[in-house]
This record gives C-alpha cells, structure tokens and sequence, in this order.
C-alpha cells in the first residue's frame, strides 16, 4: 500500500530543494531503494518521524538540520522522507504537518554555499 510522504531532497552539488508531497510505498524496500542504502528513523514530535540514511558516504551532501530550541541536534545527509509513525506502522503524512516538518528541519547551507544553521541559531 502507498502512503503519502513529504520529500526533502538534495543534488548532488549540495543544492536543497524545497519539500514536496508524494507517495511511496509503505514497505522497507521500498524507503532503502528510494535512499539507496539501508535507512534509519528519527522522531520529530510524537507523531512525524524522518527517515534518512543510516550510513553517509563523505559524496552525501548535507540536506537538512534538526533544530530543537535554537540548537542544532544532528545533521541530515542525502534525500529526506517525512512520514507519520503510529507505533511501529509508517501513515500517511497531513497537510497540517508540513509547518511542524518545516520547524524542526531547516537547510544548512543557501543556494550560494553560505552556512544559515549554526549552533546557536534563534527562532
């Protein structure tokens, strides 16, 4: 079965595209073909999780940072996958979880290279 996710991506030059929403297909294959290598899970809130790379090769540009508080908790390399997690079952993400997503993941670098995360960034 499909479920409907929020896409973070990044090229291979290091250039973060905005998020967008798609499907995929609610199977563990289906989230380390899409990574191309075997994934984990990260909780957002309660109810979002991230899924990204296990393992990053130093050719992995950065994507995103996990900003909790100001603080910068950890680093994403690689394609980003944001779904909802109700115990161990991935659902379908919400429109309403776009702006929770938004909040905690933010671009490390501009579109010019330029560092926009530090560690002691405000909100």
């Amino acid at each position: 079965m499909d479920i409907r996710a929020y896409f973070m991506e990044v090229n291979e030059n290091g250039v973060v595209f905005a998020g967008r929403m798609g499907w995929i297909q609610n199977t563990p294959e289906a989230f380390r073909n899409y990574m191309g290598t075997p994934v984990k899970v990260v909780s957002l809130t309660e109810k979002l999780v991230v899924i990204t790379r296990q393992k990053v090769n130093e050719d992995t540009p950065v994507n995103r940072a996990l900003v909790r508080d100001g603080n910068v908790i950890e680093t994403f390399n690689g394609n980003l996958i944001c779904v909802r997690q109700d115990g161990k079952e991935f659902r379908s993400i919400q429109d309403e979880d776009v702006d929770v997503i938004r909040k905690f993941l933010k671009p490390v670098f501009s579109l010019d290279g330029q560092i926009i995360i530090q560690k002691d960034i405000q909100e």
